[in-house]
Order: structure tokens, then sequence, then C-alpha cells
């Protein structure tokens, strides 16, 4: 008998590890929460190509409109307070970008910490608030939109602006759907979820290349 209690509890202890650390449980998708926001018109459709990938990856991503900015704020509030343990990652294009700042600010007024911030083009300049550890701005210092984010009252985190002038075959519309630029998002963000899977990197791999890389 007690070698059988044994055996039980071997078996019971190898399904648990194989449970917990199955891709795609509730603790995996729930390290970090991606909120992404389109411009004007919809037009920021590279960002449902990037949410899709994070979603193979197992990442919680929602893709909405930059006119649901207040929505957004009330879902990363609501989900921060449901698991407080979660990262917020937060990605606009356009007027997306402003209502990624936006919503970041709402968050910090809760004293909400903001993991991430990823913009392209932001149709305005911007001073990245003191809540959030990264920001990343994808920018042309030569285009219409040539908005550099500053770092606001109290931001001690890491901001980089990534001027992206002299590559000729980038502009507003197009920005959000380079593949180079999804690759180095993503990479942020697994690294905030502690890495992916080599099953998931392929799937992610086979998308369809942007118009640079």
């Amino acid at each position: 008998m007690p070698f059988l209690r044994k055996i039980i509890a071997i078996v019971v202890l190898t399904i648990t590890a194989a449970v917990a650390g199955a891709p795609g449980t509730a603790a995996a998708k729930d390290e970090v929460h991606v909120y992404l926001m389109r411009g004007f018109l919809d037009v920021s459709t590279g960002l449902d190509d990037l949410a899709a990938k994070l979603k193979r990856r197992k990442i919680a991503a929602e893709i909405t409109t930059y006119l649901a900015e207040s929505d957004v704020a009330a879902r990363a509030l609501r989900d921060h307070k449901s698991n407080p343990a979660a990262q917020i990652v937060l990605i606009g294009h356009s007027l997306g970008a402003n209502a990624a700042i936006h919503v970041a600010q709402t968050l910090q007024s809760a004293k909400v910490p903001v993991a991430l911030i990823v913009v392209f083009s932001p149709a305005a300049t911007n001073a990245v608030p003191g809540n959030v550890a990264r920001a990343v701005n994808y920018y042309q210092s030569d285009g219409i939109w040539n908005n550099p984010y500053s770092r606001g009252a109290g931001f001690k985190g890491s901001l980089r602006n990534v001027d992206l002038a002299r590559d000729t075959s980038i502009h507003h519309l197009n920005i959000e759907k380079v593949t180079r630029l999804h690759n180095e998002t993503i990479r942020a963000i697994t690294a905030l979820a502690g890495g992916q899977t080599e099953a998931a990197a392929a799937a992610g791999a086979a998308s369809p290349p942007g118009p640079s890389k």
C-alpha cells in the first residue's frame, strides 16, 4: 500500500505540473494584457495584424478605436482590480497613440502602473506620465506627424523616440504595418510575459511581411 500511495502521488504531481506549464492556461494569458487603439477611420489595420500575432503567442490582446479610450481605461482598471499582477501594455497609431497616453494618464490617477507604451506616428507631441515603466515612439522627423515624446512629471522609466525618417518606404499610413517594428514590439511584450514557446514564435514568423523589414 505505501508503494501504491507513492505511485499515485507521483502521478498527481506530474499532471499538476503539466497543467500549470501548458501554453494557453489562464495564468499564462493573464501575465500581460495588451490594449491596441486604431487611429482615424480605423485605417490602422496593421494593429489588427499585431494583435493577431500576440494572440497566437497566448497573450491577451484587445483591439479598438481611439474613440473608445474611456472604455479602454475602464476595462484596464477592471482588469487590474481582478488581477493586480497582470502587466498593462498600451499600443496606438496616429490618434490611437494620443489615446494610449490619455489612457495611461487615467490609470496614473488611479495609481495603476503601465508596463509599456508603444506608439506609431502619434498625431501630437505628448509627455509620458510617471506611471509608465517604458515607452517607445516610432515616428518620422521629416513627416507631417513629426512628434517625439518627452518625459512627463515623475517619469523615471525608459523612453525611446525612434526616428524612421531615413526609411523612405515608411509613411504615416503604413508605419503600424511594418514587420520589423511588429517584431520589436512583440519581443518587448513577450519579455514581459516571460518569453514564448518555439511553436508560438514560428506561428508569428509565418505571418505575411509588411512594407519594410
